[in-house]
């Protein structure tokens, strides 16, 4: 599980944004960093 604390610094927006983004990127990285280690 992942948790984070976002301010709301960037308004609206930014909470779209990383509700859309932040899950898919996540995963995206651990495959990239499991195809670096084989």
């Amino acid at each position: 599980a992942f948790f984070g604390v976002f301010d709301g610094h960037g308004g609206r927006g930014a909470v779209d944004f990383v509700t859309e983004k932040l899950g898919r990127n996540i995963l995206s990285a651990t495959k990239d960093v499991q195809h670096a280690e084989n």
